[in-house]
């Protein structure tokens, strides 16, 4: 029941989101990028991982907001070349990924690191990516339809299979850097849009584009997706597109 926003004043606020009341101001030792809340069913843990522009994941305990430790793999100052993992460059998404108790992060030096959740650890690097990446999805379709997504500046969506470290699939057809890449849950599609405006829907199962459409606006910046989450609250289906405005997409 938390409000956790990022300030570029370094500092990590959480307010009460009944009471909108401030519970504990954190400091951090650079601004904090992206934010990313995980229950980790299997170890009974509510984390909250938080990157920022020193390449440094940041782990916060939920319950009594303490910080818990650090995610750093990229250290020249005890590492040679050699031996380096994990990021160099800021943070550009984390996604933790339940069914697999794999924590995903992304920066815009362009790789992928797979830590497991229990250790923080790395498990793997996927590369790939000539640009930066700062948009994560995972697709749970089925068990035969599990794929992790990822976009950024390169004008592609990659598909990967998270047991392997070459990508699977590319989802090519924009012609503009990409502000995001998501998964409509209980339902095989994928949803991709550029900084130009275009979105483009895709099928999970055979990678197929089968939709594409132009948001009226100068630069898309970013969008995001409205469901039904089955609670019984109808909510009504829509891909909701920002720049300088707001454009609504009502869907099927």
């Amino acid at each position: 029941n938390l409000i956790a926003p990022s300030s570029n004043d370094v500092t990590r606020n959480f307010w009460d989101a009944s009471s909108f009341t401030l519970k504990q101001i954190v400091s951090v030792p650079e601004i904090q990028l992206k934010i990313r809340y995980a229950n980790w069913k299997h170890s009974h843990k509510q984390l909250l991982y938080t990157g920022g522009s020193d390449a440094i994941i940041h782990i916060y305990d939920a319950s009594t907001l303490k910080e818990r430790g650090t995610i750093s793999g990229w250290n020249p100052f005890y590492k040679t070349d050699s031996q380096q993992e994990g990021h160099s460059s800021p943070i550009g998404d984390i996604l933790p990924i339940e069914a697999q108790q794999t924590l995903v992060s992304a920066c815009l030096g362009g790789n992928i690191c797979l830590w497991d959740s229990a250790t923080h650890q790395l498990k793997k690097e996927l590369r790939g990516h000539d640009k930066g990446v700062y948009s994560l999805a995972w697709c749970d379709w089925s068990q035969m339809n599990q794929c992790l997504l990822s976009a950024g500046l390169d004008h592609e969506a990659f598909v990967w299979n998270t047991y392997v470290k070459d990508k699977i699939f590319l989802l090519r057809g924009h012609n503009h850097p990409l502000v995001g890449v998501k998964c409509l849950p209980d339902t095989p599609q994928i949803v991709t849009a550029d900084t130009s405006g275009m979105v483009k829907i895709w099928d999970v199962r055979n990678f197929l584009c089968v939709q594409t459409f132009n948001a009226p606006m100068d630069e898309l910046s970013s969008f995001c997706l409205t469901y039904s989450t089955g609670n019984g609250q109808p909510m009504k289906k829509r891909i909701i597109c920002a720049g300088k405005r707001l454009n609504y997409f009502e869907y099927d």
